[in-house]
C-alpha cells in the first residue's frame, strides 16, 4: 500500500489515469448507442414485416422465416439477415424479397448466399433465381 501513497505524491501518474478512465468511459457509450440504434432498427424491421403480412404483400410463412433471424442470432454474413436488412432499409423490394425466399426452397445454401448476394449487388431478382436453378440442374 506504501506504493499507491508513493503515486499519490507523484502527479504525473494523475494525467495518465484520467485519459484511460475518459477513453473507457467514451467506448462504453459509444457502444451503448451503437447497440440501441441496432436494436431499434431490427425492431423496425420487424413491424415493416408485420405490415406487410398485413397488406397481403408477403406470406405468413415468410415473415415468420424472416422474424425468426435474430439480431444476434447468426452471424452478420447469413444471406437472410443481410437480406432481411436490405428489405428494411429499402434496398431490395419486399416482393423481390419474396420471390428470393419463395425461390430457397430445394436450393444448397451456397446458392442461395450466391443468389442473395447477386441481388445486393444489382442483379434483377429474376436473373439471380435463374442462375441459382440452372446451377443446381447441373449440379
Amino acid at each position: 500500500m506504501a506504493w499507491i501513497a508513493d503515486l499519490m505524491k507523484d502527479n504525473a501518474w494523475l494525467p495518465i489515469i484520467m485519459v484511460v478512465g475518459s477513453l473507457i468511459a467514451i467506448m462504453a457509450i459509444v457502444s451503448e448507442f451503437t447497440r440501441t440504434a441496432r436494436a431499434r432498427a431490427f425492431e423496425k424491421s420487424r413491424r415493416e414485416i408485420a405490415a406487410y403480412v398485413a397488406e397481403g404483400s408477403i406470406s405468413a410463412e415468410q415473415a415468420a422465416a424472416l422474424l425468426a433471424i435474430g439480431p444476434e442470432g447468426k452471424a452478420a454474413n447469413d444471406p437472410s439477415i443481410r437480406l432481411a436488412q436490405a428489405v428494411a432499409w429499402g434496398s431490395v423490394d419486399k416482393e423481390d424479397a419474396s420471390q428470393l425466399v419463395e425461390a430457397r426452397e430445394g436450393i444448397d445454401e451456397d446458392s442461395w448466399k450466391q443468389m442473395v448476394d447477386l441481388v445486393l449487388e444489382g442483379m434483377s431478382t429474376e436473373d439471380a433465381i435463374k442462375l441459382a436453378r440452372s446451377k443446381r440442374a447441373t449440379a
